[in-house]
């Protein structure tokens, strides 16, 4: 990662009143300096940092398989008629800007989710991204699930399949 921030750093100071709020933990669940975690009680946050791009999504605690929900997707689904500021995509580079939005962002309209408020996701996966959800939660898989090996024969069953894996395992409801 070439960059000249200390990202850990930037993510406790940006989010440090939601840290506090929600007693959040950072750890570093994988290799690198670009990956962190803040851990909640009932949710978490996923920052990565690419190439100057920082994302930050919401995770559902206690799920067998973690996806991860996009802040700003989630604020704009949940709350249309806001004007979400571009603030934060608006300089590409600057991941401080980024991080800043984010926290923003989520201290205005998402503590909810914070707190576990995941009731909306039905409804944001059926309206949203249904099949991106489905390709997602395949790709999740190992190689030799068969749902996944379904997905790799470019057998036309897999999406049903995927849907009917996702409610099975409490991952949608009906």
């Amino acid at each position: 990662m070439a960059n000249s921030f200390d990202f850990r750093q930037s993510i406790q100071f940006h989010f440090k009143d939601l840290i506090s709020e929600f007693n959040l933990r950072l750890v570093k669940p994988y290799g690198g300096d670009d990956h962190f975690l803040l851990e909640g009680e009932k949710c978490d946050l996923r920052f990565i940092y690419d190439r100057g791009e920082t994302g930050c999504a919401f995770e559902q605690k206690n799920q067998k398989l973690n996806h991860g929900y996009q802040v700003d997707f989630v604020c704009r689904f949940l709350h249309p008629f806001d004007r979400i500021s571009d603030e934060g995509t608006s300089n590409y580079y600057d991941a401080e800007i980024q991080l800043s939005w984010y926290a923003s962002i989520i201290q205005n309209d998402l503590k909810n989710v914070l707190q576990g408020d995941f009731s909306w996701l039905n409804e944001y996966i059926k309206k949203k991204d249904m099949h991106g959800f489905l390709i997602s939660l395949t790709f999740s898989l190992e190689k030799g699930h068969p749902l996944r090996k379904k997905f790799d024969r470019n057998d036309e069953t897999w999406r049903a399949d995927a849907e009917k894996f996702a409610f099975d395992n409490n991952l949608l409801q009906r």
